[in-house]
């Protein structure tokens, strides 16, 4: 299993039917919301939980899981352009034998409309 942390993690975040998705860019997972920081605590959740399953399980975590479509990688280079992304360091978890963090932080692409 790697034992080294990436720098960060590519997350766009956009408003589908009146909630906030946050879309990862890296791999195809996302979490949803009713605001920008509810789903950006959503969405650190669930990287956690997927970290502690792989960790039971003995697997690098998120190996399995493919990269989110195009459109995504699309949008976060146009946040970027537009000076849209902040970055959030992802807070220490609890030491567990084999749970390791691939990543040190998120970086959040949050347009104009989303974040208002």
């Amino acid at each position: 299993m790697n034992t080294t942390a990436s720098p960060s993690l590519r997350v766009y975040i956009e408003i589908e039917d009146g909630r906030y998705v946050a879309q990862c860019v890296d791999y195809d997972i996302s979490a949803e919301a009713g605001s920008v920081d509810a789903a950006i605590d959503a969405f650190i959740q669930l990287y956690f939980d997927y970290i502690s399953i792989a960790a039971k399980f003995g697997v690098e975590p998120l190996q399995h899981i493919p990269p989110a479509p195009r459109c995504y990688f699309d949008l976060w280079r146009e946040s970027i352009h537009r000076e849209e992304v902040f970055t959030r360091v992802i807070p220490a978890m609890k030491e567990r034998k084999g749970c390791v963090r691939r990543f040190r932080s998120v970086e959040f692409a949050v347009p104009v409309q989303a974040a208002a």
